[in-house]
């Protein structure tokens, strides 16, 4: 069966998350060596709060950011793979998808709730949650969706 069009736009998505997640992981890279760099010379950051300048320098420990580099390259691979899964119809991907999107649901409506909770109402960042529950809603939705799980070779 030809994948869906829409499968395919799921793909280069996770494709592009992957992407996302390796500049994330060059960033802090560099913000690293750059904070390594400016503790190394005793150079005050100017105009910077002291814990902000701190939470800088911690950058500079190499245990903090291998463990976050470890993460980021994991998501990196995880999305590469889950967007060669999908581009080759694979249905754990599918699977896989399924999972993470209502993760995401439920992530976004709990941060939406403490957000409102804890800050207050803002109408541009509510505005935004109920857009990505709305997305990520509607890709759990579109994949279980009978004739998408024939595309996966899943039964109906």
């Amino acid at each position: 069966m030809k994948r869906p069009a829409a499968v395919t736009i799921l793909a280069v998505l996770h494709w592009l998350e992957a992407v996302l997640f390796a500049l994330l992981a060059g960033m802090l890279l560099w913000f690293a060596r750059l904070a390594a760099d400016l503790q190394q010379y005793g150079v005050e950051l100017p105009g910077v709060p002291p814990q902000m300048a701190e939470m800088v320098f911690r950058l500079a420990e190499p245990g903090i950011v291998a463990a976050i580099l470890v993460v980021l390259g994991f998501f990196a691979v995880l999305f590469v793979v889950i967007g060669a899964g999908l581009w080759k119809l694979q249905n754990w991907a599918r699977l896989i998808t399924l999972v993470l999107m209502a993760l995401r649901v439920v992530m976004v409506v709990a941060g939406t709730l403490l957000s409102l909770l804890l800050v207050g109402f803002d109408l541009l960042s509510l505005g935004l949650d109920l857009l990505f529950i709305v997305v990520y809603a509607w890709i759990v939705w579109y994949l279980l969706q009978p004739q998408v799980k024939r595309a996966f070779g899943a039964a109906p």
